[in-house]
């Protein structure tokens, strides 16, 4: 664990060296948890856990380990109990597996959860007094084995950048275009290809752009909520790149690349993945 956070604030270094937020704040929230404000990375969704209760109620009678259903909960609040998020930091998290003896760890649903919770169709006098999230360890040492993979993914992709990183006296034009591709191979390693961590397995998401569908691929990245004006420019850069070298993993062509470094800078990074996910589906590479 003590290598594994040396590794993050490797990342931190690099980042502050080549002047990339996005793979600053990556690293530093890992490290230190995700504050409330920040939506987390689809990987740290632990999809598909089950809750358990103790019911007591009148004479002493009782309902021990009980299943319980997220449909008892207000609809706003059921998402955060049967997929919950995990904000913990990786030595935070690291430490609950250490601690554990079960295989097995509960997570406490707070009292609020109690009040709101929806008794009808079990005994009139059964009231719920103590609920958990049971989350196995074993979820939790993937969740911490997807992150060291994707920060190997993400260093071995940056030897191929190596010397354009490394030019002492770049250029302007070729600083953005090591910064778009430095933008582009942070995205898909951290953020992509989406594999989520729970017991529900993973989820995929289906995409339905023809390669050198361009309308398509605008009408996806409508529906996600890319504006018009961004839409356009994106069609221009990829009319710019007609006639260079076919674009592969990982790598687009250059007004593209230079597009995807732009929108990171303006738009959420779960938005810059879906995408780096379409165009990667519009040039047939994905």
């Amino acid at each position: 664990m003590k290598l594994f956070s040396t590794v993050l604030r490797k990342c931190l270094v690099l980042a502050s060296r080549l002047g990339h937020q996005p793979l600053k704040s990556w690293a530093q929230w890992e490290l230190d948890g995700y504050p409330d404000s920040i939506e987390v990375p689809d990987y740290r969704i632990l999809y598909g856990l089950q809750s358990f209760g103790h019911f007591l109620g009148l004479g002493g009678a009782s309902l021990q380990d009980a299943p319980l259903s997220t449909l008892r909960l207000p609809e706003v609040a059921r998402d955060d109990y049967a997929n919950p998020k995990l904000r913990q930091g990786v030595r935070a998290i690291a430490e609950m597996i250490k601690g554990n003896t079960t295989g097995v760890i509960r997570w406490a649903w707070p009292a609020e959860a109690y009040e709101v919770f929806n008794h009808e169709g079990y005994r009139d006098d059964l009231r719920l007094m103590q609920a958990w999230i049971s989350v196995p360890a074993a979820t939790l040492a993937g969740l911490l084995d997807t992150i060291r993979n994707r920060v190997l993914s993400f260093a071995l992709e940056l030897e191929t950048l190596g010397p354009k990183i490394e030019e002492e006296t770049p250029s302007e034009e070729s600083k953005r275009e090591t910064a778009a591709q430095i933008t582009q191979t942070f995205n898909q390693t951290i953020y992509g290809p989406v594999s989520n961590v729970g017991t529900a397995g993973s989820i995929s998401q289906t995409m339905t752009v023809a390669p050198g569908d361009f309308e398509a691929l605008k009408t996806r990245l409508e529906e996600k909520g890319l504006p018009e004006a961004d839409l356009n420019q994106l069609e221009k850069a990829i009319k710019a790149d007609e006639g260079q070298p076919k674009p592969s993993k990982n790598r687009f062509g250059e007004n593209v690349g230079k597009w995807v470094g732009d929108m990171s800078k303006k738009v959420a990074s779960e938005l810059i993945m879906a995408s780096i996910k379409l165009l990667e589906n519009y040039y047939g590479i994905g």
